[in-house]
């Protein structure tokens, strides 16, 4: 019966240092795993921030001047309606009956 548990003890011991391998096999996967999503999640850090500072200076150089010229042109539309309603009521007297 020595024998067969001596046999029993060696499978045991093998299957103690198989696991432990496995385990830090698997432990060596993550940490690399871990340190390419790291890498990877750092690139796309500074892709949003480049992006956010070329929509910062497209807004600064063509959307804020955009508004300003739009304020004008509501301006002038405003003014040139204006006219345009004095032109018709004098043109044809009260406007809509009245």
């Amino acid at each position: 019966m020595d024998t067969v548990s001596d046999i029993a003890i060696i499978i045991a011991m093998a299957r103690d240092i198989v696991f432990f391998l496995l385990l830090a096999a698997l432990l060596l996967v993550l940490i690399v795993l871990f340190r390419k999503v790291s890498a990877l999640l750092d690139s796309v850090k500074r892709t949003i921030k480049d992006a956010e500072e070329v929509i910062s200076a497209v807004s600064d150089k063509v959307v804020g001047p955009a508004t300003k010229g739009s304020g004008v042109a509501f301006g002038v539309g405003k003014a040139g309606a204006f006219l345009l309603g004095l032109r018709k009521r004098g043109k044809g007297g009260k406007k809509n009956g009245e």
